[in-house]
């Protein structure tokens, strides 16, 4: 992996320090501003309030606390409705993640115990539908998890953690190649490019690769910085399985990566407006960094993996935009 040198670059504008901590980047491609408020000692990093403004709107806000995530974070569409409620706790996930769809309505309730998940959680489809629901119990799921069809009317997948060792077989997944889907943040619909997957691996999501992968991109939100661009990023996600615990799941960029179909991936790959509304525009290392922490997010949230060796799986994560001759 090439070494990457943490600089703006073109979309970004440096306005200023609005005070002695905070600092303003200006997005002029999407008519957004990220408000930073930065420690006055070095090296720099985020120490207090946060925001995301898009077209006046606050799209994201929360605290940092010395260059990591505290407290309640809330996330909102473009047309102002909530989105996701999430706290924190000195970077950990700790206490609920709400997530809900752009019209509001429940789309998950999952729980976090200082890293940990915890608790019952339940997923909802747009009709307000339970699709999966299961419990964690200090990390590790326990008891019966229930995977539904899409409409939320017929259990596809019923295991139980307390009682059953053998794996359960994969669960024909929700979505096709070339369909429609709503993203959230934007309040849009994209279109969803699936490559040929056949992965195999020792760990794996409950369902299979194919069902979480429609999870994945089900619960992921485009950045609105990123929203009707070009993009093409690789990322590799490495997910460590203990006793069907996740010790840790860690995702790096790489500059380059060829896609094997046998190898499990959660491919992102999206078509999100047609070539006259679309701008090229090169993204700064700190929109790469925070596309990162939203993978890495999103990842915690697919629900229990089944594995018992020590050896993490590594996870191809292509995210591509709209260049999608170039995948």
């Amino acid at each position: 992996m090439k070494k990457i040198i943490l600089v703006l670059l073109l979309n970004t504008s440096w306005v200023g320090l609005t005070s002695a901590q905070q600092t303003v980047l200006k997005y002029p491609h999407c008519n957004c501003v990220e408000k930073i408020t930065l420690t006055e000692t070095e090296p720099k990093k985020p120490n207090g309030p946060y925001e995301w403004v898009c077209n006046e709107v606050v799209v994201e806000k929360g605290q940092y606390k010395d260059g990591v995530k505290d407290g309640q974070w809330t996330n909102k569409s473009g047309k102002g409705v909530v989105i996701a409620r999430i706290d924190y706790d000195s970077g950990k996930l700790n206490g609920d993640y709400e997530l809900f769809h752009s019209d509001g309505t429940t789309k998950l309730v999952a729980h976090f115990d200082h890293g940990a998940p915890e608790g019952t959680w339940q997923y909802f489809n747009t009709q307000g539908k339970i699709i999966k629901t299961g419990a964690y119990h200090a990390g590790k799921p326990v008891g019966l998890w229930t995977i539904y069809d899409k409409l939320g009317r017929k259990a596809l997948l019923d295991y139980d953690f307390d009682q059953t060792s053998m794996a359960p077989g994969s669960v024909n997944p929700y979505y096709k190649n070339d369909i429609m889907i709503h993203d959230d943040q934007s309040g849009e619909y994209v279109i969803l490019y699936y490559p040929d997957r056949t992965p195999r691996a020792e760990i794996q999501p409950l369902g299979g690769y194919l069902l979480a992968n429609d999870y994945f991109v089900q619960y992921f939100t485009i950045p609105p910085v990123m929203m009707d661009t070009y993009v093409k990023y690789d990322f590799v996600a490495s997910v460590a399985v203990d006793h069907n615990v996740v010790k840790d799941i860690n995702v790096l960029f790489r500059e380059t990566m060829p896609y094997y179909p046998h190898a499990p991936s959660f491919p992102y790959i999206v078509s999100t407006n047609g070539a006259g509304k679309l701008q090229r525009v090169t993204h700064s290392v700190l929109n790469l960094k925070y596309l990162r922490s939203k993978i890495q997010e999103t990842l915690l949230l697919m629900g229990p993996w089944l594995g018992t060796t020590s050896t993490p799986v590594e996870i191809h994560v292509p995210f591509v935009l709209n260049d999608l001759k170039k995948f």
